[in-house]
């Protein structure tokens, strides 16, 4: 409350000291606006230091490794962020990732500058075998087991009757199933043996590896 100027009863009553008192009030209230002032500037202050550290902290992570390596089989996308570059692996169309699991790769650019060691291995099955899962997977057109016997077309029952009768690949991402005519008397995998195979047309050897270069 302002109590302003009194009459002089009132002063000689000993108003006078309210008056001075209500003063000092207002003069200290001014006094800690002035001081708070002053302490939110030192905090900014303080933060815009600690926000400049930082900047340079993270400015020591940014790395520039080049162009990723490239990969037979394999198409590479290059991206960057702020701090360092990514590349995505992933087999081309006609190829397979050699292992389970392994449809997309990555490689990333290290502080050292170098790119981190990439695991990725794509096999062309339509010339060599690999392994996807527990399956061998093999499209080329070998049709000769390990010791030169010709193979049995796998839509034929003689001179060994078996039990596959539907698709004879159940192939990876990015290949058809062979249809038993398909697949013809070439060496494959139906049984996830984990090895090219194929029934004889000798009648005292019902099946035997066939012999496939490996990815």
């Amino acid at each position: 409350m302002d109590v302003g100027c009194v009459p002089l009863g009132l002063l000689l009553a000993g108003v006078s000291a309210t008056c001075v008192i209500a003063s000092q009030i207002y003069v200290d209230d001014f006094d800690t606006d002035e001081s708070n002032k002053a302490a939110g500037a030192d905090r900014l202050n303080d933060i815009d230091i600690r926000v400049a550290v930082l900047e340079r902290k993270l400015a020591t992570l940014q790395t520039e490794c080049g162009q990723p390596p490239a990969k037979d089989g394999a198409v590479v996308v290059h991206t960057s962020t702020q701090f360092n570059g990514v590349a995505k692996y992933t087999c081309r169309e006609g190829t397979t990732p050699t292992g389970p699991d392994l449809e997309i790769v990555v490689s990333l650019c290290t502080k050292s500058g170098l790119w981190t060691p990439l695991d990725l291995k794509c096999c062309n099955v339509s010339n060599t075998e690999t392994k996807w899962h527990s399956r061998g997977v093999y499209l080329g057109t070998v049709a000769t087991s390990v010791t030169g016997k010709t193979c049995q077309r796998w839509k034929a029952q003689v001179p060994h009757e078996h039990r596959f009768k539907g698709p004879i690949l159940k192939s990876p991402s990015g290949f058809a199933s062979e249809t038993l005519d398909e697949a013809v008397n070439y060496c494959r995998d139906p049984s996830d043996a984990g090895f090219m195979w194929c029934y004889t047309m000798d009648p005292r050897s019902r099946w035997e590896k066939c012999d496939v270069p490996k990815c």
